[in-house]
């Protein structure tokens, strides 16, 4: 069974560059790259992580509810373009697809998890060493979640935060084998996909964070 949810876009609550429709005719395909510049700009403060209503959850119980597989799509908005962004799971296979301006090949890793919590490289960027043992974090940070889990080490209670029109939970970044971080991974609460970071400081979300309002995930339930 297959659960398809798509956000409409919604008031900008991060930094947006807003053309006209003459304008962006005029731009054609560059778009979305450096020509941007030339739109006028509206700048609102950064989302914060907000608590819902729903009671504290037990991770590891949240995490034993993620066995389908996912597909998300997104952008996320720099000063002078905008990145799109795929993550997908495909049973134990973790995907990143995206960072890359547009007429341009996107930066793809992927890694596969083990039964035992291990995590292999399947596919390494070229400019990345893979080589060199590190916590996984950005968009890749549910494979990490999910070691944690497999290997005992997840533990605690979380409040789920809203991120757009969705449910997210942020786990403490300690958890995944960060040391001293700045940023949690905030996860989809049906899905355990990673759709923003949560700065610890500010309580907005930041770095490699989904815009709320572009947000579609396509849930497939798991199957035996």
């Amino acid at each position: 069974m297959v659960t398809q949810v798509t956000r409409a876009p919604s008031p900008s609550t991060r930094r947006v560059r807003r053309c006209s429709p003459t304008v962006w005719r005029a731009l054609g395909s560059l778009a979305s790259v450096g020509a941007l510049a030339a739109c006028s700009s509206q700048t609102s403060a950064s989302e914060r992580a907000t608590p819902t209503t729903l009671a504290p959850v037990k991770l590891v119980d949240v995490v034993a509810s993620w066995t389908g597989s996912y597909t998300v799509t997104g952008t996320k908005t720099e000063p002078t373009y905008i990145e799109h962004v795929t993550i997908t799971r495909n049973n134990d296979v973790f995907t990143v697809a995206g960072g890359a301006m547009v007429n341009m090949d996107p930066s793809i890793e992927s890694v596969r998890l083990g039964t035992d919590g291990s995590i292999e490289h399947v596919v390494c960027p070229a400019a990345m060493d893979c080589t060199t043992p590190r916590p996984l974090t950005g968009f890749l940070a549910t494979a990490s979640v999910l070691s944690a889990a497999r290997s005992g080490r997840l533990t605690g209670t979380v409040i789920p935060q809203s991120f757009g029109n969705r449910t997210v939970v942020c786990v403490p970044a300690e958890q995944i084998g960060v040391v001293e971080p700045v940023l949690d991974p905030c996860l989809d609460l049906e899905t355990g996909a990673v759709l923003a970071q949560r700065h610890r400081r500010s309580g907005t979300y930041d770095g490699p964070t989904f815009d709320p309002w572009s947000v579609t995930v396509t849930a497939t339930a798991a199957t035996t």
